[in-house]
């Protein structure tokens, strides 16, 4: 067989796949970056193996760049698009805080491991160190409820 392409060499394969990769940012669809680790595995692969001309290493990439896109892109996009929301820990609701008076002569809860202004501080008489259920945490304040 007639050779067209001259083996490409390994360090050019590896160019490749990280440009490749690279340009993956730009699209965010993880075709270019499996066909970048593709044309990397191809790469490390030509230590081992002895391509007989580049024709033979780009089949090889482009055999194995569809192979991983058709195998894992569907995965990956599903883990990284379709991931569950996390929930704030400090933004639950419904356990109990301690008041505190601040040194300006305030009441706010501590509550998570923070400080609440409490949201209706006239409806209610505090005491420091009293215990309170936080009901909402609205606009950086605390709704509460006095047991």
């Amino acid at each position: 067989m007639e050779q067209m392409i001259p083996v490409i060499p390994f360090w050019i394969m590896m160019t490749i796949g990280i440009l490749l990769m690279a340009a993956e940012m730009l699209t965010m669809s993880f075709v270019l970056a499996l066909f970048g680790a593709a044309f990397i595995l191809t790469g490390i692969t030509g230590f081992f193996v002895d391509f007989s001309s580049g024709e033979t290493q780009l089949i090889t990439a482009f055999t194995a760049g569809i192979l991983l896109t058709l195998l894992l892109r569907k995965t990956l996009q599903q883990r990284i698009y379709h991931s569950k929301e996390l929930e704030m820990e400090t933004l639950t609701t419904g356990e109990n805080g301690e008041v505190i008076l601040t040194p300006d002569g305030d009441f706010r809860v501590a509550y998570k491991g923070t400080t609440w202004a409490i949201a209706n501080p006239q409806d209610y008489s505090f005491e420091e160190g009293m215990h309170v259920t936080v009901v909402e945490l609205k606009n950086n304040k605390a709704h509460i409820q006095i047991h």
